[in-house]
């Protein structure tokens, strides 16, 4: 997902051009097409330090950034390097930290930008800091969260050990995950929290066993009521160890949890009722747990 998409917006100055969209919101519409008549592009007017920013709505981690810069005939006085991204809580661009690897950007021609941007903030800018009487054109600006990639949905039967494993973006074994009841809402207080239905030798409290930069899982985990969970992650490169549901702001998951059949035969087994001088029948199902 891209969570900079329609995000409120905000530029240094805004260029007045016959024909053309030029407001901050045009670079994060959705539109990827870098041309300023055809397609409306985010752009300043000749100023020092031009700048762009984006309230992402709240503090989030982000991994990777792409920016389309402009690219047409009257694009040749628009700054197209000595960029930087920075991303933090703070309204004005100088209070916040340079992402790793936002540093002294130079927009590719043509083609998407990729930055890979380790860092944690609502406010997103790009900027040009050493930039003098200089117009900053950005066409469009995307955002990759570090985390989740999407919502997951696991499977698995009371008592019996599943994994949870989990697919995205920029992953670490300092991020944690809680299971907690369904009406439990992930970032809140109660999402540190986790549900008693878990088996405390099984509890996915710490250290995922297995954690690459796009993937990572934790299991053998075992839940001993059957319901609906859900999965909050913490991603721990942008928080203070986790160690408050407010970290725990993404929804990785959720968890089904069923019964299991369990008879003479063994569990998941269907007994057969076959008399001794007729036809086999119909299987004769146990009640669920």
């Amino acid at each position: 997902s891209n969570p900079a998409r329609f995000a409120p917006t905000l530029l240094s100055s805004t260029a007045v051009i016959d024909n053309a969209d030029t407001g901050a919101e045009k670079a994060n519409d959705g539109n990827r097409g870098m041309s300023l008549p055809y397609d409306g592009c985010a752009l300043t007017n000749k100023q020092d330090k031009p700048w762009w920013r984006m309230d992402l709505g709240h503090k989030l981690p982000i991994a990777v950034v792409r920016i389309f810069g402009r690219y047409d005939e009257g694009s040749v006085g628009t700054l197209h390097e000595g960029l930087q991204v920075r991303i933090g809580e703070s309204t004005q661009w100088e209070q916040n930290a340079v992402c790793d690897g936002g540093q002294d950007i130079a927009l590719e021609l043509r083609a998407a930008t990729v930055i890979n941007c380790i860092g944690t903030g609502r406010y997103l800018f790009v900027v040009a800091p050493n930039a003098k009487d200089a117009v900053l054109g950005l066409c469009e600006v995307e955002v990759i969260p570090r985390g989740p990639a999407s919502v997951f949905e696991w499977r698995a039967a009371v008592g019996r050990p599943f994994n949870i494993g989990i697919e995205g973006n920029a992953f670490s074994f300092d991020d944690r995950i809680r299971i907690v009841d369904s009406l439990v809402l992930c970032g809140q207080p109660g999402a540190y929290t986790m549900t008693t239905q878990v088996v405390p030798r099984s509890s996915p409290l710490g250290d995922p066993f297995i954690s690459l930069p796009a993937e990572q899982a934790w299991y053998d985990v075992k839940i001993m009521s059957r319901g609906f969970y859900k999965v909050c992650w913490c991603s721990g490169l942008a928080s203070d160890n986790c160690d408050k549901g407010d970290d725990f702001t993404f929804v990785a998951g959720y968890i089904i949890v069923t019964g299991e059949f369990r008879t003479i035969v063994g569990p998941d087994i269907l007994p057969f009722n076959r008399p001794a001088d007729g036809p086999e029948r119909s299987p004769v199902m146990s009640t669920m747990n």
